[in-house]
């Protein structure tokens, strides 16, 4: 690999260029630096992927192993049936529902792109979350600007999306709090017109040095998270044409803003 640089020279100011001088640097080295690095990077980010998925499968996969191990002793134990088959079944679903999310972060999906009002998504999942937000005290403000362009997008992938950043917004309260959702145009002569939908918490925040991994398969602050909820919304949004963002801080909460395509009518 070579780099080029040229150069004019002039004997004086406004004559004519009597010559060019091109220097040559060599960046093989560098290249075969940087490839190296990116290999090391792909391969940091695979062990943390298998890493994840191992400890994510182990669980209900030990629970199955237990359950089978004691069929044969138990099976005439009517309690053991019953807890067999509502055990058994669950934790399988488990294994399935984190493979199917670890296919959604790797294959290309089929999306049914129409227009749709993006009141009208934010209304289904905030009623979806209604139980959950009124268990834990959750107060909801909700505005937006008088005008607002329809969106273009799927409208299964975008609910799936949203629910998982409004999820995580309400599980960052347990105590109660205000969960804010604003949406807005954003009508920057320099791109093309957007949909800004802003989602905010009054939770405990997240630490600095975590918020450049919150978008990262199997990364989880909770307990009992598997850290493919994120990962998975960020896809989906990115697959959409949309982007993406978190801004964050200790003690006064976190806020989410989704920018989708926006469709104008003229």
């Amino acid at each position: 690999f070579f780099a080029m640089d040229s150069y004019f020279y002039k004997k004086e100011e406004g004559s004519p260029p009597e010559g060019l001088i091109a220097l040559f640097s060599d960046l093989t080295e560098r290249k075969a630096l940087e490839e190296r690095i990116r290999r090391a990077d792909r391969l940091a980010a695979l062990g943390t992927l298998a890493a994840g998925l191992a400890h994510e499968i182990r669980n209900p996969l030990t629970a199955v192993r237990a359950f089978v191990q004691m069929f044969p002793h138990k099976y005439e134990q009517e309690a053991f049936r019953e807890k067999f088959d509502r055990i058994v079944p669950r934790e399988l679903d488990r294994v399935n529902e984190l493979l199917e999310n670890l296919l959604d972060l790797v294959r290309r999906p089929r999306l049914k792109i129409t227009i749709l009002d993006p009141v009208f998504i934010l209304d289904q999942v905030l009623e979806t979350l209604e139980p959950e937000i009124r268990e834990r005290g959750v107060e909801v403000q909700r505005d937006q600007d008088e005008y607002l362009d329809p969106i273009r997008g799927d409208e299964s992938y975008l609910v799936r999306g949203l629910y998982n950043i409004l999820l995580n917004a309400v599980q960052a309260m347990p105590n109660g709090g205000r969960l804010t959702v604003y949406t807005a145009m954003d009508h920057d002569p320099d791109r093309r017109p957007e949909v800004i939908i802003t989602i905010s918490d009054t939770g405990p925040g997240i630490p600095d040095e975590q918020v450049k991994d919150i978008f990262n398969p199997f990364y989880t602050s909770k307990e009992k998270g598997t850290g493919l909820g994120l990962a998975v919304t960020n896809k989906i949004i990115e697959d959409q044409d949309g982007r993406i963002s978190v801004h964050s801080e200790r003690g006064e909460g976190s806020t989410f803003t989704v920018a989708l395509p926006a469709a104008p009518a003229h």
